[in-house]
This record gives C-alpha cells, structure tokens and sequence, in this order.
C-alpha cells in the first residue's frame, strides 16, 4: 500500500507541476485503542531512534490504522519535566 500512496502522491504532484488541476490525495486514517506493550513494541519495530518507554510506561495509547494495518502509535504519558507534573498536564512521549 505504501508503494501505491508515493506513485500516487508523485504523479498529483507532477500533473500540478505541469498546470493540470488536480483534486487532492485523501488518505482517512482510522483511531485504535492498543496496549502500551502493543505501541512499544511498534515503536521498537519502526523506530531505531526511539527506544521502549520504561517499563512500558504511559497512560495510554493509540493507533493510526490505515485499512487493517497499523501505521503510527502515540503514547502518553507523565511530562518528562518534573514542574509539568501538575496532574492536568500529560504528553505524548
């Protein structure tokens, strides 16, 4: 799938280089509630600069599906600054 969607994208945007009006490219991704082990090791799998969040920490997670296959994770978790903890404040990690 990912092949198609660049062929795809490269030919909108070299009909609009030559001045053919285009529609844009829609791609709807879908939301999933995953597991936090479930996101680290999609992280640990996709991302060789990130590593697992420790002890597979977060609150919670969520997946980017595309059709059935998952294409993102976001985890979220405590701020990683101690002054942010405030108990409102959370980021994605």
């Amino acid at each position: 799938m990912k092949d198609k969607t660049k062929q795809t994208r490269k030919g909108l945007i070299d009909r609009q280089k030559q001045g053919v009006q285009v529609d844009a490219l829609v791609i709807r991704l879908g939301a999933v509630p995953i597991s936090l082990n479930e996101a680290n090791n999609f992280v640990e799998a996709f991302h060789r600069h990130n590593g697992r969040t420790a002890r597979n920490g977060g609150k919670f997670a969520i997946g980017a599906v595309l059709g059935d296959d998952l294409v993102g994770v976001a985890i979220v978790g405590n701020p990683l600054s101690a002054t942010l903890m405030d108990g409102f404040t959370a980021e994605v990690l």
